[in-house]
C-alpha cells in the first residue's frame, strides 16, 4: 500500500475540486509577457533564498502572481475607489505600478 503525505493529498484535493476552473489556464501570466516556453517550469522557491529577506521574497511572489492590492483590483471590491493611478490617472494595474 502506498502512503500519501498530507501536502500531496491537499494538492490532489485542490486540483480535483477546482479542475473545471483550472482547465486551460496558464500556470503563470509571465509565459506570454516574457515569451517563456511551456517546458520551462516556474521555480518560486528561488524568491526566498539568500540574500533576499522573507519580506522581499513575499513581495516578489505577490507581484509575479498578480496578488497585489492596486486600484483596479480594489475598485472591484469597493466601488467608491477609483481605478486610476493617483500620479498619472491611467488605470492602476500591477504592471502599471511596477513597469510603467
Amino acid at each position: 500500500m502506498h502512503m500519501v503525505n498530507g501536502k500531496a493529498l491537499y494538492k490532489l484535493c485542490v486540483q480535483a475540486f477546482n479542475k473545471r476552473q483550472l482547465s486551460g489556464r496558464r500556470d503563470t501570466v509571465w509565459r506570454e509577457r516574457l515569451a517563456v516556453q511551456e517546458e520551462c517550469k516556474p521555480v518560486w522557491r528561488v524568491l526566498y533564498k539568500a540574500p533576499l529577506n522573507k519580506r522581499s521574497g513575499e513581495l516578489q511572489w505577490r507581484f509575479l502572481q498578480g496578488a497585489l492590492a492596486v486600484n483596479c483590483f480594489i475598485s472591484k471590491i469597493n466601488p467608491t475607489v477609483s481605478t486610476d493611478c493617483p500620479f498619472c490617472q491611467k488605470p492602476e494595474t500591477i504592471d502599471h505600478c511596477f513597469l510603467d
